[in-house]
């Protein structure tokens, strides 16, 4: 924990932006990390922003060094509106984003004819590549049939699709892939099959002992990061945990640049130690308070939701990086006030 100066000078750079733009959902899965549906979030309901909000972030966004020239665009549910997700297609395409991406549950492919409507306008409007949730989970919201339609449509309309399938001990992939056309999973461009997260809804609905293990709990994360803007405006590293939690912020993009925030973000010893070192990183800070997160950490994403949804354990580990800062801080003056009085010595 002592090598602070390599720390400072490691550069951080983003993925792509991602905009959550609505708290609500479709479906209400039981293993959600996000905790969504119908209502919304399950903490604190329905969260939408404005387009006139997600144009401002697009627009100075691209203005980032250190941010990949890449949006995509999450939910909650994303295409609820799709006229909307349709003007920011268009809207990113024209700030010079050369990659647009968004997820969904392909609820609105319940119609084939409907299904390749929307795909060609999607693609029309920039939209290259979409990833499809589909699992045991999202089965009793979601008809196989949606998901067929919405694969294939996409492949008409030349939109790769990713097909992101979770999974745990109980209900494996293979068990979701089955309720689907093995001639259309041929036309996924690729497929991703995870382990759930053992947060969110899935703290409560899921035992921990039927969740895959991530044993590494040093890995950083800095090769996966997404510059990530939340339905309540708050921005985050990335979009797998972090984004739901509100404990420690770094800004809101109602109140400032999403490109202000970003620089502050960069200069944040914190935020430099869990995405370097890892989130097991800052278990000794809790571990010396007598607190014990790692017992039951099934994930790296998983132990850090944990931590931060945790407003004791968030504090002190906030009240321990304030107090490097601040050292810091006085250190960087006290060099300064030497230089000055060398300076005036030596005229």
């Amino acid at each position: 924990m002592n090598n602070f100066s390599l720390l400072q000078s490691m550069p951080i750079s983003y993925n792509s932006l991602v905009i959550e733009n609505t708290t609500r959902c479709t479906a209400e899965c039981s293993i959600c990390y996000q905790s969504v549906g119908p209502k919304g979030k399950d903490e604190n309901g329905l969260l939408n922003l404005s387009s006139k909000t997600m144009e401002k972030v697009i627009e100075d966004a691209i203005q980032m060094p250190n941010l990949q020239p890449r949006f995509h665009l999450g939910g909650g549910e994303s295409f609820l509106n799709p006229e909307e997700c349709i003007h920011l297609f268009q809207f990113a395409k024209a700030c010079g984003y050369r990659e647009i991406s968004a997820v969904t549950n392909a609820f609105w492919a319940k119609s084939k004819r409907k299904a390749e409507e929307l795909t060609c306008r999607l693609r029309q409007a920039g939209l290259l590549r979409i990833e499809i949730s589909w699992d045991y989970w999202h089965a009793p919201y979601i008809i196989p049939s949606a998901i067929n339609n919405a694969i294939k449509a996409c492949h008409n309309a030349d939109i790769q699709v990713t097909l992101r399938v979770l999974s745990s001990r109980s209900h494996h992939a293979g068990e979701a892939l089955s309720f689907l056309n093995s001639d259309v999973c041929n036309l996924v461009s690729v497929m991703v099959c995870s382990p759930l997260m053992h947060s969110g809804r899935a703290k409560n609905n899921i035992l921990v002992e039927d969740v895959y293990p991530f044993e590494d709990m040093s890995v950083g994360c800095h090769h996966s990061l997404n510059l990530t803007v939340n339905p309540s405006g708050y921005v985050s590293p990335c979009c797998s945990g972090f984004d739901q939690t509100n404990t420690i912020v770094f800004g809101n993009v109602h109140d400032e640049s999403i490109v202000t925030i970003a620089n502050r973000m960069n200069r944040l010893l914190l935020l430099r130690m869990l995405v370097f070192q890892g989130i097991g990183s800052l278990l000794p800070i809790l571990e010396d308070a007598g607190i014990d997160k790692k017992t039951n950490a099934t994930s790296i994403c998983q132990l850090c939701w944990d931590i931060f949804t945790d407003k004791t354990s968030a504090f002190l580990i906030k009240e321990y990086f304030d107090k490097l800062d601040a050292a810091r801080i006085q250190k960087y003056v006290d060099n300064l006030s030497a230089e000055n009085t060398l300076v005036v010595s030596n005229i």
